[in-house]
């Protein structure tokens, strides 16, 4: 086979290749899937690097870094594709931000939540809200009306529980309740039981939507594939807001529904992590990191996920027996977002494991 053929036939092999035209759109949401090198440079880029396109005959794909560094190929200087990419260093700084939200008893400022981000108030909000959709006194609002919920059902008094939650006064809280609780604080520390409650239901683009509201406000939105599963639920709730811990802690981002009442711990894929306090009393979420962690319970070796990890990763040695049969596995691997990504005993072939977290 003479030598221009072989070109050509390298470089029909390549352009056939759907991954060839995510290089070619320069596609940001294919980094992380897979790297490319050029034989002429002896470099390997991620997809949305911003040289100038290779010619398709000297190029080669590879799933990871680590494939394309075995092969020979030296990381782009200007991708930097051996590093975290932007989209996932700007989400893990807004992840930060958000537990930061979360964790401060006071209301934090948009100067402050941006110095600690290390952006300036202009480009932190903006990259926080094409993140996250709300802004961030929009996420904290947010935050402190569902603590709210929470602590009426949980607090002795009403009072207590509105400052439980970070207001100020009693007065800031009513002038908002409506809209927070679609009923007063005592009507929904008891379920709702003396409000006249209507509903409706819907399709939308996620799925079957329940919307009710009393006289006040909306009081409660749930989503689910089955209208008249949503209907039963409404139906059963009793104390709707305060007493739904299937909502409130079972929320899984695969789409299986649980009991929408009955909260019941696991970490199957897709499933919040469960939450767990130590023998030394600490909670075992505050030492997740800030992007992936793997929780590695008795013997389990987790070199092969660590090794074939494409995103930063922190390992947490469980040693406490009591808690392992909570997590149901060996090797639990958590999200940013506290939701398990992967779990097992044992694991042989990181790479395949996180192209299925990373798809």
């Amino acid at each position: 086979m003479s030598r221009s053929a072989r070109q050509a036939q390298l470089a029909a092999g390549t352009v056939n290749d759907q991954r060839w035209t995510a290089v070619v759109a320069r596609d940001p949401s294919a980094d992380g899937t897979f790297v490319y090198s050029v034989r002429t440079t002896g470099v390997y880029c991620r997809p949305s690097c911003s040289s100038r396109p290779a010619r398709p005959e000297n190029v080669q794909f590879h799933a990871t870094s680590g494939d394309a560094v075995a092969a020979g190929f030296r990381p782009c200087k200007r991708c930097t594709p051996d590093q975290p990419s932007l989209v996932e260093r700007r989400t893990a700084t807004v992840t930060r931000a958000c537990r930061r939200i979360e964790a401060s008893d006071q209301a934090l400022s948009l100067e402050t939540l941006a110095r600690a981000a290390g952006m300036s108030p202009f480009h932190f909000h903006r990259v926080f809200r094409a993140l996250t959709g709300l802004t961030p006194r929009g996420y904290a609002i947010a935050h402190r009306d569902s603590r709210v919920r929470r602590q009426l059902e949980r607090s002795n008094t009403v009072t207590q529980a509105i400052y439980e939650s970070g207001y100020n006064s009693n007065g800031r809280f009513y002038a908002k309740s409506d809209a927070v609780l679609g009923m007063t604080p005592t009507a929904y520390r008891a379920g709702g039981a003396t409000a006249e409650i209507r509903f409706a239901i819907g399709e939308c683009s996620m799925g079957s939507i329940l919307v009710a509201r009393s006289d006040r406000g909306v009081c409660a939105i749930l989503l689910g594939d089955d209208p008249e599963a949503l209907a039963r639920s409404i139906a059963a709730l009793g104390n709707a807001e305060n007493e739904s811990w299937g909502i409130e802690f079972g929320y899984r981002y695969d789409g299986v529904e649980g009991d929408p009442v009955v909260y019941r711990p696991t970490t199957a894929p897709g499933a919040r992590l469960p939450s767990v306090f130590l023998r030394d009393g600490s909670a075992l979420y505050d030492r997740l990191g800030p992007w992936f962690t793997l929780l590695r319970f008795g013997d389990a070796d987790p070199s092969a996920l660590i090794d074939a990890a494409p995103v930063p990763i922190e390992t947490v040695v469980v040693a406490d027996p009591d808690v392992a049969p909570i997590y149901e596995a060996k090797l639990v691997l958590v999200r940013p977002d506290t939701h398990v990504a992967w779990r097992g005993n044992r694991c042989d072939d990181g790479h395949t494991v996180w192209q299925q977290v990373l798809s």
